[in-house]
């Protein structure tokens, strides 16, 4: 968990997210990316479900400390 002025556990509880639906081949496949607005980084590619998510990476300009 990290800490940025407010607890989250993962970046798609932070506002500062935004997410691209992936296109694939197959129109029922519904996966998202995940992008910090803050430095334009990539957080995380292909997630098709919350869960699969990575936590806060540890170059999140946001971040006070981790815990």
């Amino acid at each position: 968990m990290a800490i940025i002025g407010f607890e989250i556990e993962k970046c798609n509880e932070c506002p500062l997210h935004r997410t691209e639906r992936t296109i694939t081949s197959d129109s029922f496949e519904y996966a998202l990316d995940y992008y910090c607005t803050v430095n334009n980084k990539v957080i995380d590619e292909y997630c098709e479900s919350i869960g699969e998510l990575c936590s806060v990476p540890k170059w999140c300009p946001l971040m006070l400390k981790e815990s």
